[in-house]
């Protein structure tokens, strides 16, 4: 069976941009500034944001656009062996796993600890790294 791929020039538009999210990934990690923090994994929580560079499927196949499933089981590996003591090191070496993908323009990698604070969902920051074109 055949399907039919929308040309949008065809439509009289341009494709002007393509992200891939992932929200609420659930994550453990040793991680933490005190010494005592890093002993007993911690829950994470991440949420990504890649920008990739406009590109049309050929066909109905993984082969012609940003295959992020390998990205994911990377940054699963990432954080189940981390040792970091920041999140913002965490932060980044996602990141960077995320660029090593070839149509992959820029990151965003929100990284929150669940149960660090009893009056707020979680704690966290935000890193956004972007190619240089």
């Amino acid at each position: 069976m055949t399907l039919d791929i929308p040309d949008p020039k065809a439509l009289g538009c341009v494709v002007s941009g393509q992200k891939i999210r992932v929200h609420n990934m659930v994550v453990e990690s040793h991680i933490g500034y005190p010494d005592w923090e890093r002993e007993e994994r911690q829950r994470l929580r991440l949420d990504l944001e890649m920008t990739t560079r406009v590109i049309r499927p050929l066909d109905d196949t993984i082969h012609h656009v940003v295959d992020y499933g390998p990205i994911l089981d990377r940054i699963r590996e990432i954080c189940a062996n981390s040792r970091a003591r920041l999140l913002e090191v965490l932060a980044d070496r996602i990141a960077a796993t995320c660029l090593e993908a070839e149509f992959v323009e820029s990151v965003t990698v929100s990284i929150g600890k669940l149960e660090l604070c009893n009056d707020a969902e979680s704690v966290g920051i935000e890193v956004t790294w972007q190619r240089n074109t």
